[in-house]
Order: structure tokens, then C-alpha cells, then sequence
């Protein structure tokens, strides 16, 4: 017999408010766990950049391009 997947799926419409409330706080952690993510990131980009800059291989060196991409990266990332 073809297996049906609508069984195991879960319905649209929560049945209880409940249910509804607990959806949506996971919903919520999930997203606060995307932004840590993000934040990580980041904060692993500023490092980069600050190492870049401590080092003495200084922006100058650097292609503006390549000063640019990396600036409006950690930007992107930051609005996401």
C-alpha cells in the first residue's frame, strides 16, 4: 500500500491555543539562534578586519575592492 505523508504531517491549524503559543515560542528561539549565529559571524568578521589592520598589512595594501566587499559583508550580516 502507497505510504500517505499526510499522517505524519503536522496539521496547519494548531488544535489548541496552547499548541499555537508553543509553535510560536520555538519559532522565536529559533530565530534568536539565527541571530547568535549571525552575531558570531560577525563578531568572527570584526576580528579578521581588527587582525588585518593590527598586523600592519595594512588596508592601503589591500585593493579597495577587496576593502569594500569585506565592509559591506559584515553589514549584510549584520542586518540579516
Amino acid at each position: 500500500p502507497p505510504v500517505t505523508t499526510s499522517s505524519t504531517r503536522t496539521p496547519t491549524r494548531p488544535r489548541s491555543p496552547a499548541a499555537r503559543t508553543t509553535s510560536c515560542s520555538k519559532r522565536l528561539s529559533r530565530r534568536q539562534n539565527q541571530l547568535g549565529s549571525s552575531n558570531k559571524k560577525l563578531r568572527i568578521a570584526y576580528s579578521r578586519v581588527k587582525d588585518l589592520t593590527t598586523r600592519r598589512l595594512s588596508l592601503n595594501k589591500l585593493p579597495s575592492e577587496k576593502v569594500q566587499f569585506l565592509v559591506s559583508t559584515t553589514f549584510l550580516c549584520a542586518c540579516r
